[in-house]
This record gives structure tokens, sequence and C-alpha cells, in this order.
């Protein structure tokens, strides 16, 4: 098997995203950077999972507790928070697709 990605164009996905409320431009996606795309996956996932990124970004008070000095992490536990909602949407969406390639 082959595969060529992205199956879409660029003027395709970026009307895709803008149908979902995701401001996008077709520059975003053939210059990428940190600071345009990450605002696009927390937006897909806010969607998707329907949890506000603000609700996502809240560090586990558990996790809070163990550190020595918690307010030095505050933000970086919420990108952690983030990363991982991100993490858990796009694994699931791999699982679908390869369910759906092999069991038809």
């Amino acid at each position: 098997m082959s595969y060529s990605f992205p199956k879409l164009r660029f003027a395709e996905i970026v009307s895709s995203l803008r149908d979902q409320d995701i401001p996008c431009s077709v520059d975003d996606l053939k210059e990428p950077s940190e600071e345009k795309i990450r605002p696009i996956y927390e937006k897909l996932v806010e969607n998707v999972m329907g949890i506000a990124k603000d609700d996502m970004r809240q560090p586990e008070f558990k996790a809070m507790d163990a550190l020595q000095n918690p307010e030095l992490h505050e933000e970086s536990l919420g990108e952690v928070a983030m990363t991982k909602a991100m993490y858990v949407k796009f694994f699931l969406c791999v699982v679908f697709v390869l369910w759906i390639v092999f069991c038809n």
C-alpha cells in the first residue's frame, strides 16, 4: 500500500476547517508554525470532545500537590493537559481509521 498526504487540496482543508468555525488560511497550512497550527488543533479537540480549551488546560490538582512549587508549574501542567487531550483525540482517530481499513 502506498499513501500520499494530504489527499485534500489546501483549499479543501481550509474550507472544511472554516465549516467547523476554525479560522485558517492556505498560508497557515503551506508554512505551518506552532503559533498557526496549535489554535487549529485546540479548536478541533474542543469541537470533537466538547470540552472548552480553558477546561482542558486545567491542571489536575493531585499533580499540583505532588510538586514542591506548584505555582511555577501552573502553565506547564495546563499545556501537558492540553497536549494529552490532543493526543487522545488523534490516537482515537488513528485507531478508527485502522479499524475501517483492516475490518472492511
